[in-house]
């Protein structure tokens, strides 16, 4: 099941359009209630949900936020005779996309009706049109138009004799992704009632020119329209509307004699509902096939893994990985193949470039160089002079260490630092490329998304495992590399006369990941932390004064930051991870004993002995064991990746919320306590680690434990992917 929900902000431009899918986050929420020492005073300060994950700025612009607005429809922008949906909500756990107006056929209107099309806000990734062509043929109208205006065009307007001065680039086709008609200067287009009071709605009499929305995003986007209003003026008789952007996206109306009956708004959304559960159970089992890794072996002994960008489904597209997460191994390789039949993607590394540029305005003359748009924010074409001279640029070329070669898109990524991008890469006979292909050379975790769409994409992982030991010794298990450790002894017994490399002022009581596993972090109770590999050192409390132990560490998406956590829940915040909040100075029943990223990075979870749990940022509550009966008190948790978590307490019982419950070591024997837990890089497993070495997976791969070995110092921590 596919789950890349708010993955990160992601800077996604089309047409003119920014969209954004990141909250801002709620406070503190548990059921805890009693008397705590405050944190010590950190020196980070609440920011901006603002993240750079991906290279470089990601932060929404909102390029309607400057219209004319108003606490209601205007009087001109009537109440609508019926309401379309264009999209529809994506089931739970799922990103898609539905090409599909809601109803799409048997409606009927009758001649001066309103029509209000409303994307649907439950839709993140969508985006859309709704076009009137004139004419008795509209097919052939609508197929002339498509001919005549592909969704990109080359920049001409500096072609020789008279070149620009910038780079030649490729633009987004004003006529599709803008409202039509035109407006005249400072003017607002027609439609938009719903959105700007001071818009009236667009007229379709089957004799102007054609009537569009411009492709407006689903989703629900902060001051982006969700409502496009059309007038039917037509004579009775059946009319074709259309969506730009999918070429199989069509639906129908029929206006009816005065006398007739007009389809009710509760006729149209039975009609609607039908059609939805319909496209929901076809697409369903087409996307639960494809999540299963496929691979074919290559003659070196590595093998080839296939990732599906995205699915077509009837008049479903599966905006997802599929499969979301796969486990190789070292040296192999993942072939992405777009085989949709009317999305875009890319397969892009977190450093990539993202293929958008910003809105400009076409310099004057064509030989100087473009000017940013005055008025990003504004009514469309944004202070430039008019449509033909707005321009919104897209690079369809990879970047980074990806190349095009007649085999597809190639590269070799050897860490999660790497820059690689497909470019846009094409469905099913497009001209475009239509797959990439990236070689893993080394062990790790990479995350592999699309910059289209802002929440698909994926994890690429060699499957393994970290143990630290009180002492600072650390062990690595499966596809994880060893990258130092603190103490010389290891955590064998055996070894424990080897004299110590580092001297600890206080125990290891956490670690955590770089965000691509050639790295890790060591945290000890005095707040000191000890970089490993790629881990970089940002900071630590070591040294300082705290009012409580700390007993855990996070860290960021994008390897550039970490928070501590002490057991008053006071918050510690290094490099760019955003101080959101923290328990400290607030009552507690219990401890804080863990805390657990957003997968996003804007965001982290605090959970106490007791099993409440704190929000802070884009961390969402979805329950907690605060206030309810415990055999034994919670050790740890660990993020489902999107919005759930995971409580493991001492017996190894497991308390699942907005996440799958896989199974515990609850009611069964175990030699030692649980004292951490970490899930795999998929989100759909986890493993348990006593304090002796032990561990206990589930539905995630064992690839041993040191349970059964004597140590030297008991375990304290676990990480891995």
């Amino acid at each position: 099941m596919g789950r890349w929900i708010r993955l990160s902000v992601v800077f996604v431009v089309v047409g003119a359009w920014v969209s954004v899918a990141m909250p801002t986050g709620a406070g503190a929420t548990s059921g805890s209630a009693a008397t705590s020492q405050p944190a010590a005073t950190t020196t980070a300060t609440p920011a901006a949900s603002t993240s750079t994950a991906r290279g470089g700025d990601r932060r929404a612009r909102d390029f309607y936020s400057s219209w004319p607005k108003g606490t209601g429809r205007a009087a001109a922008a009537a109440a609508p005779n019926l309401t379309i949906g264009v999209d529809n909500n994506t089931p739970p756990g799922h990103n898609w996309t539905f090409t599909h107006f809601f109803p799409e056929t048997n409606v009927s209107v009758h001649q001066g009706d309103v029509v209000d099309f409303h994307w649907s806000a439950g839709s993140p990734d969508g985006l859309h049109s709704v076009t009137f062509f004139p004419g008795s043929d509209v097919a052939a109208n609508v197929t002339t138009f498509r001919t005549d205006n592909p969704l990109v065009v080359p920049d001409l307007a500096g072609a020789p004799p008279a070149p620009e001065a910038e780079t030649p680039v490729t633009l987004q086709n004003n006529n599709v992704f803008l409202p039509q008609p035109e407006p005249a200067a400072g003017a607002l287009p027609c439609g938009f009632g719903a959105f700007a009071p001071a818009s009236t709605p667009c007229v379709f009499d089957n004799v102007l020119p054609f009537v569009s929305s411009g492709a407006l995003p689903t989703g629900g986007q902060p001051g982006a329209p969700a409502d496009f209003q059309v007038k039917i003026s037509a004579a009775p008789g059946t009319y074709t509307y259309v969506c730009l952007i999918h070429p199989k996206m069509n639906g129908q109306l029929t206006v009816v004699a005065p006398a007739a009956p007009a389809t009710t708004q509760a006729q149209a959304d039975v009609a609607a509902t039908a059609d939805y559960n319909g496209l929901v159970a076809g697409a369903l089992p087409k996307e639960a096939a494809a999540q299963t890794p496929t691979f074919t072996a290559n003659p070196d002994g590595s093998k080839t893994w296939n990732v599906l960008l995205g699915l077509s489904a009837d008049d479903v597209e599966i905006l997802e990985f599929l499969p979301f997460s796969v486990p190789i191994t070292k040296g192999d390789s993942v072939k992405y193949v777009n085989t949709t039949t009317s999305e875009i993607h890319t397969a892009s590394t977190q450093t990539s470039s993202p293929p958008f540029g910003n809105p400009e305005c076409e310099g004057v003359p064509v030989s100087s160089p473009d000017t940013p748009a005055p008025n990003p924010n504004g009514v469309p074409p944004y202070g430039c002079p008019s449509y033909a001279s707005h321009e919104v640029s897209l690079d369809l070329a990879p970047n980074g260490v990806a190349t095009a070669t007649p085999q597809g898109v190639q590269a070799t990524i050897p860490s999660g630092a790497t820059a690689a991008s497909s470019g846009v890469l094409g469905g099913a006979g497009s001209p475009l490329p239509t797959t990439a292909t990236y070689k893993f050379p080394n062990n790790g975790k990479f995350l592999v998304f699309c910059f289209i769409h802002a929440n698909m994409g994926g994890f690429i992982s060699t499957p393994g495992y970290r143990i630290a030991g009180t002492n600072g010794a650390v062990k690595s298990f499966g596809g994880l590399d060893d990258f130092g450790q603190l103490n010389a002894a290891a955590l064998s017994a055996a070894a424990a006369a080897n004299p110590p490399v580092t001297h600890l002022n206080a125990p290891i009581v956490g670690a955590t990941g770089s965000f691509d596993e050639q790295g890790y972090y060591a945290v000890a109770s005095d707040g000191g932390v000890f970089a490993f590999g790629n881990a970089r050192f940002f900071g630590s409390m070591g040294g300082k004064h705290l009012n409580k132990p700390v007993v855990g560490i996070a860290s960021t998406s994008d390897g550039g930051g970490y928070w501590e956590v002490a057991s008053d829940g006071g918050i510690f915040a290094f490099g760019d991870a955003q101080f959101l909040g923290s328990m400290g100075g607030k009552p507690l029943n219990k401890p804080v004993v863990g805390i657990a990223a957003t997968l996003d990075g804007n965001g982290y979870w605090e959970v106490a002995s007791d099993g409440g749990i704190f929000t802070f940022g884009s961390a969402t509550f979805q329950g907690s064991m605060g206030g309810k009966p415990l055999n034994k008190p919670v050790v740890g948790m660990a993020s489902a990746g999107f919005s759930g978590y995971w409580l493991a307490t001492s017996d190894g019982g497991i308390f699942a919320f907005g996440a799958p419950f896989l199974g515990s070591m609850g009611a069964r024997p175990i030699n030692s306590p649980v004292v951490g837990m970490q899930a795999t890089a998929g989100f759909d497993g986890y493993r348990l680690v006593a304090a002796d070495g032990g561990i206990f997976s589930f539905n995630a791969p064992f690839f041993g434990s040191l349970g059964g070995t004597a140590l030297a110092n008991p375990v304290g921590a676990i990480e891995g992917t």
